[in-house]
């Protein structure tokens, strides 16, 4: 269990660190075609692409990692009205459905890879001068649907769900969780 535990937390960590990559990226690439367009009048041909799978690549890192700490919008004033072993069987019941779903979509989002190795992003290939095909898009999709597979197993096999401090809290004054 350490073992899965280490393994899901160095995941963790690296798809934290690509979200916040991705996010600067974004952020960059967008402010430079907004220089380019509107100073010079001269926009980008790879600035709004660039976004386009940066934002992809985010979404689909900050899903898993939003799954493992347990940070998603969730109708907490249901549950807490729920018994304690009620409580435990809908944390059960919700965690299974959510891994359900992320295995449904990672398996059929493996249908359009090969579809997106024949298509090119055309204007990152022109600034990098090589061939930059769609998959590299489209391959965030089943990688972050392992992962929030992997992270629903670990919480069913650990049990960690929110503990009962972090639900009754009240949300703080400064952007607390919902």
């Amino acid at each position: 269990m350490k073992t899965l535990d280490r393994v899901c937390g160095a995941i963790e960590r690296v798809f934290t660190a690509m979200a916040i990559i991705a996010l600067a990226t974004i952020s960059a690439s967008l402010i430079i075609q907004v220089i380019l367009r509107y100073f010079f009048n001269h926009p980008s041909v790879w600035s709004e692409e660039l976004a386009t799978l940066c934002f992809v690549w985010l979404v689909m890192t900050s899903i898993p990692v939003a799954l493992r700490r347990h940070e998603h919008i969730a109708l907490e004033f249901l549950l807490l009205r729920l018994p304690a072993a009620v409580r435990a069987i809908m944390n059960r019941v919700v965690t299974l459905l959510v891994l359900a779903t992320f295995a449904i979509i990672g398996s059929l989002s493996l249908v359009l890879l090969p579809i997106a190795s024949r298509q090119e992003m055309t204007g990152l290939s022109l600034a990098v001068g090589f061939d930059v095909s769609l998959t590299a898009m489209y391959v965030a999709a089943p990688i972050g649907c392992a992962c929030a597979v992997l992270f629903c197993v670990e919480n069913l096999i650990t049990g960690r769900w929110k503990n009962e401090n972090e639900l009754t809290a009240e949300p703080s004054v400064s952007g607390g969780s919902a």
